[in-house]
């Protein structure tokens, strides 16, 4: 997939701009996808996905060759899949759908605080995704930090994530929500954990967009949404709330709310409509 376009944009700093823009629509992508049978319901699964800037041909996701997704797993028909590696977190995965990041990317809500629109992906994961049953699907993961514990007993979560998320589908009814932890996200004494883990990484923009030098304690992202279609048109709304907490007990608090229209006009068109707003707060 390859996205290129042109942008109009009103108002930046103060003036008007016209760029030429990708990964606007979707991030640009190839990749390499394989299954295999070894009966019984059971899979073999691995997936290797590449982003790319098609502006200037350079790889996204902090120069990684696979930065978009890079996992094997064993997947049994009726269950689900277990998988490992770089991974998107369940929030992604199950309620960006319900948002205008999940649909659009000049939508994102500021900083991409809330990760509706896959800033960041884990790192190190184990990863369970349940088939849908009774119109039910759930989302759990755990991204290790690979790292042991220190003196003082913070190794082992330095770095690391964890979550959970759910969605149900009824008809032309859906609805989903989950939360998502990350301790520690900016760690630079451990680059190799769950997320980005360096203040120049472009990997993990929810927390460096605010400046947040290794600084950040704890992040939680908490999400939910849902959707109605109805004929050609399909009508979202979406809320989340994400707090950062800092290292000097201080904290930032982020509710975004968001509602969205699509209209298929034809096969090969979509309009799409979307209204965010983005409630900070600041303690200490």
């Amino acid at each position: 997939l390859v996205d290129e376009g042109i942008t109009y944009t009103n108002n930046q700093k103060g003036s008007s701009n016209v760029q030429q823009t990708g990964n606007r629509l979707g991030g640009s992508r190839w990749g390499v996808r394989g299954i295999e049978e070894l009966g019984d319901g059971l899979k073999a699964i691995f997936t290797l996905e590449n982003g790319f800037r098609p502006n200037d041909g350079t790889l996204g996701q902090g120069s990684r060759e696979f930065g978009r997704q890079a996992f094997f797993g064993i997947a049994k028909t009726g269950i689900g899949r277990l998988t490992l590696g770089r991974q998107y977190e369940p929030i992604g995965d199950l309620v960006a759908r319900f948002a205008g990041p999940g649909l659009w990317g000049p939508a994102t809500h500021i900083g991409d605080n809330d990760n509706l629109n896959q800033t960041f992906r884990i790192n190190n994961a184990a990863k369970f995704r349940s088939d849908a049953i009774g119109g039910f699907t759930v989302d759990a993961l755990y991204g290790f930090s690979n790292q042991a514990n220190s003196g003082n007993g913070q190794g082992f979560g330095n770095n690391r994530a964890w979550g959970t998320a759910a969605n149900y589908v009824n008809g032309p009814f859906s609805i989903g929500g989950g939360y998502v932890v990350l301790d520690r996200p900016d760690a630079k004494s451990n680059t190799s954990g769950a997320v980005g883990g360096t203040i120049d990484s472009d990997d993990y923009g929810g927390g460096l967009f605010y400046g947040l030098d290794g600084g950040v304690e704890r992040q939680q992202i908490a999400a939910a949404g849902g959707n109605y279609v109805f004929g050609p048109t399909t009508v979202g709304f979406a809320f989340s709330q994400t707090r950062l907490d800092y290292n000097d007990g201080s904290s930032r608090k982020f509710n975004n709310y968001d509602a969205n229209l699509q209209y298929l006009l034809k096969p090969a068109v979509t309009l799409i409509g979307v209204y965010t707003f983005t409630d900070g707060r600041a303690d200490g």
